[in-house]
């Protein structure tokens, strides 16, 4: 993002658009010290950026999250931060880098969830509760959700599932063409099993199995 903006505008006119950005954003010199702090980021830090300017950004950031940042192992995030008063929320970090010359600037883009957050934990103390088996997934096709019944249902306790495929969960014999059709569903809504009545084979963990009949609800599945 910040490549693009200064691709179109002269230095000058590419610190006016992020300052007058309604994200928060700062920038990070190679020394680990925040060099720009926009108006959006003070109104989320409580904090002017005279007092900020200069300073460690280790003040702000997680001295882990910065680590995986400089290192490139990592270029989102979602982080609990506080601000200047020690009030506490949810923040998605995104991180692009600049190089002008010998200089090697990291820039953090700062987006408060703490709203969303919220709801998303809500939902999942619904679902958690939930008779029917239920799987979320992200675009990657990976587990980020499963609940008590699905630990029942598959015989997997969470932590062997979350961030795993979940093709791990299907059958073996149609475990290679899984991310496939799950694709084709995310891209086209076209949905050959989940969301027909067709009851599919469960294979649990001990190699027993169960019939399921799987439904979905954009990135949830309930069996």
């Amino acid at each position: 993002m910040l490549q693009l903006i200064s691709s179109l505008f002269s230095p000058s006119r590419a610190s006016l658009v992020l300052e007058q950005a309604p994200q928060a954003i700062l920038t990070i010199d190679r020394r680990n010290r925040i060099s720009f702090f926009n108006a959006s980021a003070e109104k989320l830090w409580l904090v002017d950026r005279v007092k900020v300017i200069g300073q460690a950004a280790s003040d702000l950031l997680p001295e882990a999250v910065l680590r995986r940042f400089v290192s490139g192992a990592s270029e989102s995030e979602e982080v609990y931060l506080k601000n200047s008063q020690g009030r506490g929320f949810w923040a998605h970090l995104d991180v692009t880098t600049t190089e002008s010359g010998p200089s090697v600037d990291k820039t953090v883009f700062v987006r408060d969830i703490t709203e969303d957050r919220h709801a998303r934990e809500m939902m999942n103390q619904t679902l958690e509760q939930a008779m029917d088996a239920v799987i979320s997934i992200d675009e990657h096709n990976n587990v980020t959700f499963f609940n008590k019944a699905a630990e029942d249902m598959w015989g997997y306790p969470r932590e062997e599932v979350l961030g795993q495929n979940v093709k791990m969960l299907v059958p073996e014999a149609i475990r290679s063409q899984h991310d496939s059709f799950v694709n084709r569903n995310r891209q086209t809504g076209e949905n050959r099993i989940v969301g027909s009545y067709r009851e599919l084979t469960i294979e649990r963990k001990d190699r027993s199995k169960l019939w399921g009949r799987p439904r979905s609800a954009k990135s949830s599945l309930t069996a």
